[in-house]
């Protein structure tokens, strides 16, 4: 009885660990800095904040991330644009140049070509679609 409950309290705290290192990812807190984020990132991340805004809201909200880990260069992150679909994640360059889809996909893993030193939970949300969304996916 005692090692059920010890493993059962194990999963229940990396179940929780493991939602707390994507919680961030999905539901992040903005910084206060997040105007100033989306101001002084490249044209191309604005134009692609923009895009997103034309399109029926995602659910979960789109979000993006920043994050300085490669080839001393800033990278952004945009999550899945749905919890329960193939769609992937897009990691970008300063350039909006695709670099990986480090999640999504059939498997969930995404690409699985994302470089090793680029950890995303240390990335920072630098926007959030505040639009009001809701319970389905439309493309």
């Amino acid at each position: 009885m005692t090692r059920v409950f010890v493993m059962l309290c194990v999963l229940v705290v990396t179940g929780i660990c493991l939602f707390g290192l994507n919680h961030k990812l999905y539901y992040g807190q903005a910084s206060m800095q997040e105007d100033d984020a989306v101001k002084t990132a490249p044209a191309c991340i604005k134009k692609l904040i923009s895009t997103i805004q034309t399109k029926d809201v995602w659910n979960p909200p789109a979000r993006v991330f920043k994050g300085s880990h490669y080839k001393n260069s800033d990278l952004y992150f945009v999550p899945s644009r749905c919890f329960d679909c193939d769609s992937m994640s897009q990691l970008y360059d300063e350039n909006c140049n695709i670099i990986c889809h480090p999640s999504g996909g059939p498997t969930g893993k995404g690409d699985e070509k994302c470089p090793t030193n680029v950890t995303l939970n240390e990335f920072d949300m630098i926007w959030k679609d505040d639009r009001k969304h809701g319970y389905y996916f439309t493309s």
